[in-house]
């Protein structure tokens, strides 16, 4: 046990340091406070530190004896660093108030060794007593842990414009490095033998066209007016604290007050910056003193924001980019500085407090930090590091304007991992969770699918990265099959797309739309007039980044210029065939001009995700709904006047709820039961319907204890969808419906004897439908149908559409729903839709003499013969039997005929990597099908005998 790191330090009555910095209780020799301990010596490693046993409690209080105002409190935080190995445990904040009574917090440390930030969320905070606060305490619970304890500190609820000097971090040797960053770590990047190499290397690109930043000849000075708007002590009139409190208030924005200061406040330094670089100021001593004047004052404003537990955005992201950007501008100042030439004040301190905003790109947020700083595995595991979270960081220039080879090693070896996949069975030793799929789609915030969204940041970031680094020290190969995950990524995204749509951005080429309503993530209620909710642009853009970096006449060159074609309306055909996703439960059948799509939910994956700041009511896109797209454009509008508890294809209850909470959310699945099988134009997926209990932030219980088995079945052209088991658990008394469509009523309906144009409203109960070629027909159970105009909802699903006033005021919508009544128990459901109907007259031929069979409906199987095409699709939720077809596992089979084969496809819905293979028995025959393992497992595999 090392001596100063688990040492028990005796008390002092004496104040602790002279320097004063009201909002800390200890850091390091500076401070204001005093402690039952003393901090490590000046000399030994971490000197300056606390060694805390954690036997005895921590105590903190004011050196002068008075007691600290609560009132003007936001947090308290701390760094911990533990031991690897170490046991965690639960801390616990003690405030003791002046008339002697207590009050606490309980926090769990964070899972991982090496240094962590520890703070309240603010829910805890306002819970404690606005009432004078003597001392302080930190104390474990009942495992007691030797830590060492830094930067414990209060947190103005007001944000403080004061950052001394002193609690800059120096460079080391021109380095600069993260505060937290452990000395093993920079002895690491100090002492390499080719330090002086590396550090003439990034001259060298500090010096190319990467990092400069030419300034345009002055031209006029329509931008003097920002230049004046700074007043002597730094501060911005109309940018002032209290100002933007006022606007965050009024404008109800998400998120906390000062992440709209800084928000606002880059803002501001983004306009008066480009004045600068564009020509549009006099760039005198100044205009250069006002800028610099008001750098401090707002940059040092978030400094002082260390240990806010809901500070990420700003931090992590905007600070460090604009920081970089304005130390490019005035990079002669920043380097006549950093040489010792320009000791002034102003400079000398802009250039500290920017190379330390720049490093916050590599540090924060410091409370959700994976790995030790300027480690591999600090852009891991933690949600706000990987995937689009990492493409949103300045990092190559961050560690240009830190000097730091250590940087640029580290996002080398972060960008290589990350083109690699993951997958359920693979996610604790996948490179990133949040990233490409073995399926060949994405996660983003999770094992969420989220195709077009932070994945796609994340690996246009990573090519970008490639990009910049290739002919330095840093250079990462492009050959053999590092790009293999990326490639087929951008493969299965034209799967996603169904129309070709003429873009403004792009008037002599029509685009690739994504109009599935899958894996679109919080914009999926946003509308877009120019077409489906996102465009293809992006995903030619980062083409347009893989292209030099692969070999023309490659196979890989190759498949990314087909990729290519698809995209930009040049190819033939779009896909034409079925796909199963097993990483994202999702099946994807589609026609020349058509499509359905099937999205489910399991507990490998989680549910479309709600957000406070974009997309309301997604709740239930992801459980079981059925797209039935007969257009590219069917579902573009009638997103926007939903009943959201009747998405096509859903079993919900019908309720209108609302989001009260502030937390964004998506569901898992509770149970594990989730599979397809997909070959050619014919496909099967079924699933266990149950949703996992997520009350802390969906207290409705609405939402939960419904409980089915639900199938689907793809025959060319033909969706048959049963159900059964459908039970209300908790007898909640409201009405349970399986919706089989929620569409646009875009032209003449039959339904009954009646023809009924759009908008002539009506409702009634039948068992068939018909509308624009489709026809719908319900085999088992009671279904009603309706139609009527609507007023768009577009505003309570997103507010951002109030800022596009292109957006359908009113719409006329189809609803069609087979009822289950309130409190079902064990009820099913059977219906069908038909691609290919004429005419209603079609549609009850079709009705009465079904193309296909259902062999069974039960809690044990679900099967569906389609007579013409000899095309079995079977789900075994046990194993089993059905006429001559048998599997001894849990099992989704697809059964053909082709040219005199039977081909067998064999999904495991469990992905148990412990289940090697499935026996199938078909009609007298044994077929052992052996199951993919690894990344592959759930995949189908499909045997030809």
């Amino acid at each position: 046990m090392k001596k100063f790191l688990f040492m028990f330090l005796a008390a002092v009555a004496a104040p602790l340091f002279a320097a004063v910095h009201e909002n800390v209780l200890f850091y390091k020799d500076q401070g204001s406070w005093k402690s039952s301990i003393s901090p490590i010596p000046a000399g030994q490693p971490n000197a300056g530190r606390i060694a805390w046993d954690g036997k005895k409690p921590l105590r903190f209080r004011k050196a002068d004896g008075k007691t600290f105002d609560l009132k003007k409190a936001g947090f308290i935080s701390w760094m911990m660093y533990q031991k690897p190995g170490q046991t965690f445990a639960r801390l616990i904040i003690v405030f003791v108030y002046s008339d002697g009574t207590h009050s606490s917090i309980k926090i769990n440390t964070n899972r991982r060794p090496g240094w962590n930030r520890h703070a309240p969320y603010i829910a805890q905070m306002q819970k404690i007593p606005c009432k004078p606060v003597n001392e302080v305490r930190l104390q474990f619970g009942k495992v007691k842990v030797p830590v060492l304890i830094d930067d414990v500190r209060f947190t103005p609820a007001k944000l403080d414009h004061s950052y001394p000097d002193d609690l800059l971090p120096q460079p080391e040797k021109g380095c600069f490095f993260p505060e937290f960053t452990t000395p093993e770590v920079r002895a690491k990047v100090l002492n390499a033998p080719d330090f002086k190499a590396r550090m003439a290397e990034i001259e060298k690109l500090r010096r190319g066209p990467l990092f400069q930043l030419p300034l345009r000849k002055v031209r006029d000075r329509k931008g003097q007016n920002l230049f004046d708007m700074i007043r002597d002590d730094g501060s911005v009139s109309g940018y002032t604290y209290e100002e933007i409190m006022v606007r965050h208030d009024k404008e109800r924005r998400v998120g906390t007050r000062h992440e709209s200061f800084g928000r606002d406040m880059v803002v501001f330094y983004e306009k008066i910056l480009n004045a600068w670089i564009y020509g549009h100021c006099d760039r005198n001593r100044a205009n250069k003193e006002k800028f610099f004047k008001s750098v401090i004052h707002g940059f040092s404003a978030e400094c002082n924001r260390r240990g806010e537990r809901e500070r990420f955005v700003v931090a992590s992201f905007l600070y460090p980019q604009i920081a970089i950007k304005i130390y490019r501008a005035f990079l002669k100042d920043m380097e006549d500085v950093e040489n010792g030439i320009n000791k002034d004040p102003l400079a000398v301190k802009v250039n500290r407090i920017l190379k330390e905003c720049a490093s916050w790109c590599y540090s924060q947020p410091d409370w959700a930090v994976s790995g030790d700083f300027l480690t591999v595995d600090s852009f891991r595991h933690a949600n706000p590091w990987v995937g689009g979270n990492f493409g949103y960081r300045p990092l190559i220039k961050a560690a240009l304007v830190c000097r730091n080879p250590g940087m640029l090693e580290v996002v080398a070896d972060v960008a290589k991992g990350a083109l690699s996949y993951t997958s359920y069975n693979t996610r604790s030793t996948a490179f990133w969770i949040d990233g490409l799929c073995a399926d060949g789609s994405a996660w983003g915030h999770g094992e969420q699918n989220y195709l077009f969204g932070y994945p796609l940041s994340g690996v246009k970031s990573v090519v970008q990265i490639i990009n910049e680094l290739k002919g330095t020290s840093w250079e990462i190969s492009c050959e053999g099959s590092a790009f293999d995950a990326l490639l087929r990524y951008l493969e299965s995204s034209v799967w996603y797309g169904f129309s070709y749509s003429p873009l403004k951005k792009y008037p002599d080429k029509k685009m690739l739309q994504c109009d599935l309503p899958v894996a679109c993530g919080r914009v999926g209620l946003k509308w877009n007039k120019l077409g489906a909710y996102k465009g293809f642009d992006s995903m030619t853009a980062l083409i347009s980044l893989i292209r030099p970096l692969l070999k023309k006449g490659t196979p890989q060159y190759q498949r990314l210029e087909n990729i290519y074609s698809v995209m930009t309306g040049n190819a033939a055909l779009l896909p034409i065939g079925t796909r199963y996703f097993w990483n994202n439960d999702l099946l994807i059948c589609r026609q020349k001009s058509s499509a359905a799509v099937i999205s489910m939910l399991s507990k490998r994956v989680r549910s479309m995700e709600s957000a406070p700041s974009s997309s309301f009511f997604t709740d239930f896109w992801t459980d079981g709904s059925a797209w039935i797209m007969t257009t590219p454009v069917t579902y573009r509008i009638a997103r926007g006047f939903f009943d959201p508890c009747a998405i096509p294809g859903v079993t919900a209850r019908q309720w209108e709820f609302t989001h009260k909470s502030k937390y964004w959310r998506n569901y898992r699945g509770l149970r594990n039961f989730a599979g397809g099988a997909a070959n050619g134009d014919y496909g099967v997926c079924a699933y266990h319907m149950d949703r996992q209990k997520i009350l802390s932030r969906s207290p409705d219980p609405k939402f939960y204890d419904l409980e089915a088995r639900k199938a689907y079945f793809w025959f060319n052209g033909e969706l048959v969808c049963t159900g059964n088991t459908i039970t209300d658990r908790k007898k909640l008394n409201t009405q349970v419906c399986t919706t089989i469509d929620q569409t646009e009523w875009s032209g003449p309906v039959c339904f009954g004897d009646k023809l009924i144009r759009p908008g002539e409203k009506f409702a009634g109960k039948g068992k068939l439908l018909w509308h624009n070629g489709t026809g719908y027909a319900v085999l088992q159970g009671n279904a009603f149908f309706s139609g009527e105009i609507r007023n768009e909802r577009w505003l309570k699903f997103d507010s951002s559409n109030a800022k596009r006033p292109s957006r359908p005021k009113k719409a006329a919508i189809l609803q069609m729903q087979i009822d289950h009544g309130k409190n079902p128990q064990n009820d099913s459901y059977i219906y069908a839709v038909n691609f290919n109907m004429k005419d209603f007259s079609s549609l009850q031929k079709y009705a009465e003499k079904p193309s296909f069979k259902v062999l069974a409906n039960n809690k044990n199987i679900q099967a569906v013969k389609h007579l013409s095409s000899k095309t079995t699709g079977a789900v075994f939720y046990r194993a089993g039997k059905i006429g001559g077809l048998s599997a001894d596992a849990p099992a989704v089979v697809l059964i053909r005929e082709v040219n005199g084969k039977t081909q067998i496809t064999v999904n495991d819905p469990e992905q148990d990597p412990e289940r090697r293979s499935i026996n199938i028995t078909w009609q007298g025959k044994k077929y052992t099908i052996t199951l993919p393992d690894g990344v592959n497992c759930g995949k189908p595999v499909t045997v030809t005998k």
